[in-house]
């Protein structure tokens, strides 16, 4: 019997306020320092539209991005907000979210892969179904490098 292929994710959501719903995101916890409540954040002007603005973590200035804004949907608006503190290409960054889920192991047989709509996506690295949720399961690395600037070989630029 073969070993079946796991990784830990951090399980997050984000309330779409058009359909009065949660939809669902999951992380590699690789990338993710530390989950956090949402503190002060500083705005910071003629920055990206997905950098809301600046915050503190241990001493560090770090910006901070809503994965609303990256995840292009239509209110941006963060409700209940925590701040996954995650590590990209060495550099520290906070993402915003509504709410997070748990942290769970997700076996990558369980993963869907096919799905058509991953074709047109190239941050997303898979669907899992979690109960009754569906999470869609993110590159988080490479959405991250192509919004704010850093261009990996294979990578769509993106500006968020």
């Amino acid at each position: 019997m073969s070993k079946s292929i796991s990784s830990y994710m951090v399980i997050f959501n984000l309330y779409d306020s058009t359909r009065d719903r949660k939809e669902y995101y999951a992380v590699d916890t690789t990338s993710i320092h530390k989950i956090r409540p949402l503190e002060s954040i500083t705005r910071v002007p003629n920055t990206l539209p997905c950098i809301v603005g600046i915050t503190n973590y241990r001493g560090k200035v770090i910006p901070v991005i809503n994965m609303k804004t990256l995840l292009e949907f239509p209110n941006t608006e963060i409700r209940d907000s925590r701040l996954l503190i995650a590590e990209i290409k060495g550099k520290l960054l906070g993402l915003l979210v509504d709410g997070i889920e748990q942290v769970s192991e997700i076996s990558l047989e369980d993963m869907d892969v096919t799905s058509s709509i991953l074709d047109n996506s190239p941050y997303l690295r898979g669907v899992v179904k979690q109960d009754d949720k569906l999470v869609l399961v993110i590159d988080i690395e490479r959405l991250i490098s192509s919004a704010i600037g850093v261009k990996d070989d294979d990578a769509e630029q993106r500006e968020c």
